[in-house]
C-alpha cells in the first residue's frame, strides 16, 4: 500500500507501542526556493504521526491517530458566505447545483492552523468537488484539494489567475501547478479529514489513505467549499483549531 499519496512525505520509520499499534513517523521536505512543486528537497519538518491499521481486505490503512482526534474541540460549520453560484445551507447540509458552472462558498473561520472534517458527495454530473485552502475572497489564488469524479482521481493543485494576461484578452487565464495527482481506481472519495499546521497540509482520505503537501507560495488565506460541473452536497462539516 501507499504510505503517502504524495512525494512530499519521505524517510518514514515505524514503531509499535505498548498496545501493539503500529505508528509511522516521517518528514515533509522543504521547497526549493520556496516554490510549490511535486518534489521536495531533503530536510524539513515532521508532520503528524500516522496509525497503520489492517483493513478488511488485508491492506494497511493509514489513519489520523485517535489521541490527536480526541484533543480536537470541533465546532460544526454553520455559517458560510457565498462567493460564486447558488448554495443551500439547511439542516447541516450545504449543497449547490453547478452542472454548468463553478460554485464556491467560504467557511467563516479566521484561525491559521486547523483540522477540518467533512463528507462530500456528487449527486449528479462529472466534474470536481472539494476544498480550497489559503484562498483570497474571490478565489483568484488558492490551493485546491479535490476529487475529480470524471477521472476518478484525487488532486492537490495550486491555482492563480495570470496577472500578466490582460482581462480584455482573457477573463479566465490561469496558472495551475499540480502538487498531487493520483488515480483512485473505481473508488469515490466521500470523506476527508484535513490537517493544516502552518504551511503543511495532510489530507486523510476515507480513513484509508493520506496525502501530505507543503504549501509554500500562498502562505495564508480563507477556506472554501467548491464544486465544478456537478451537483454537490457537503455534510457533517466540523472544524477545530490546532494550538501549539
Amino acid at each position: 500500500p501507499e504510505l503517502d499519496l504524495s512525494t512530499h512525505f519521505y524517510g518514514a520509520k515505524g514503531l509499535t507501542d505498548k498496545s501493539g499499534r503500529r505508528l509511522l513517523f516521517g518528514w515533509c521536505g522543504t521547497a526549493y526556493q520556496d516554490l510549490d512543486d511535486m518534489y521536495m528537497q531533503w530536510g524539513g519538518d515532521m508532520p503528524t504521526p500516522r496509525e497503520l491499521v489492517p483493513g478488511p481486505d488485508g491492506e494497511l490503512e493509514v489513519r489520523y491517530p485517535k489521541e490527536y482526534l480526541s484533543k480536537c474541540k470541533f465546532s460544526p460549520v454553520k455559517e458560510v458566505a457565498t462567493v460564486y453560484g447558488e448554495w443551500i445551507n439547511q439542516d447541516g447540509i450545504i449543497s449547490c447545483n453547478s452542472l454548468s458552472s463553478f460554485s464556491a462558498v467560504q467557511i467563516l473561520w479566521n484561525k491559521e492552523n486547523w483540522v477540518l472534517e467533512l463528507n462530500m458527495k456528487v449527486i449528479a454530473g462529472c466534474g470536481k468537488l472539494g476544498i480550497a485552502v489559503n484562498c483570497d475572497d474571490k478565489l483568484s489564488q488558492c490551493y485546491y484539494i479535490n476529487f475529480d469524479n470524471a477521472k476518478k482521481q484525487f488532486e492537490i493543485t495550486k491555482f492563480k489567475l495570470d496577472e500578466d494576461v490582460p482581462l480584455s484578452q482573457s477573463k479566465c487565464a490561469t496558472i495551475t501547478r499540480p502538487i498531487v495527482t493520483i488515480g483512485m481506481g473505481n473508488q469515490n472519495i466521500q470523506s476527508l479529514l484535513i490537517v493544516k499546521n502552518k504551511n503543511i497540509v495532510e489530507v486523510f482520505i476515507e480513513n484509508k489513505y493520506v496525502a501530505t503537501a507543503r504549501f509554500s507560495e500562498i502562505k495564508v488565506g480563507n477556506i472554501a467549499l467548491f464544486a465544478e460541473y456537478v451537483v454537490a452536497e457537503f455534510s457533517d462539516i466540523k472544524i477545530a483549531e490546532i494550538k501549539d
